[in-house]
């Protein structure tokens, strides 16, 4: 998390001329980001972790037999552009529902 508040700083989004509307702008992006990746139901993401919570016990248990598999699977979706297909609409969804509960 404290990355997402370094990150502004770090790609310099934080000075004279773009001010603390950009940097909040990439704190909050970073922070969804995270956030909806998190909770993507991939095994080792906790999004798995809910869906095997939430899945009947036979069902569960196949889909916990996929986490050795899960970073891979995250990779390939990330470098064929799957990924970003996936996370765009969500992150876009989740900044609306933040400006909207928190007036930014």
């Amino acid at each position: 998390l404290s990355g997402s508040f370094l990150g502004p700083f770090l790609l310099g989004l934080w000075n004279r001329r773009t001010g603390k509307a950009a940097a909040w702008a990439g704190m909050v992006t970073g922070f969804s980001t995270a956030v909806v990746l998190n909770l993507l139901p991939i095994p080792p993401l906790d999004g798995g972790r809910i869906a095997v919570s939430l899945l009947p016990d036979r069902l569960a248990w196949q889909f916990a037999r996929l986490e050795p598999f899960g970073f891979p699977i995250l990779l390939v979706l990330l470098f064929t552009g799957i990924l970003g297909e996936i996370l765009w609409p969500l992150i876009v969804g989740f900044r609306y529902l933040l400006s909207t509960v928190f007036g930014f």
